[in-house]
């Protein structure tokens, strides 16, 4: 994971980023009496982005799988960005 956040941090024309990333996981065991009613693991991986570029913040976060989507919502280097 640590290669996918480096490769979509690469190129941005940002003063800061921060990436944040969380995975949970979760096992669950029922009973209906003395009776096993279900039994089933769950997880789930979510996370959020902030950049300062030019004076101004931008901030993304969304639940799923793979690298963090800031080469979508994030400037490259040269896309001349002003802050408003």
């Amino acid at each position: 994971m640590r290669d996918d956040i480096e490769r979509a941090l690469k190129g941005h024309d940002a003063d800061y980023i921060e990436v944040r990333v969380e995975e949970s996981q979760a096992t669950r065991i029922s009973y209906r009496g003395k009776e096993l009613e279900d039994i089933g693991r769950t997880g789930a991986i979510g996370g959020n982005a902030r950049a300062l570029v030019k004076g101004g913040w931008g901030f993304v976060s969304g639940l799923g799988s793979g690298p963090p989507p800031t080469g979508e919502y994030f400037p490259r280097q040269g896309a001349g960005v002003s802050a408003s």
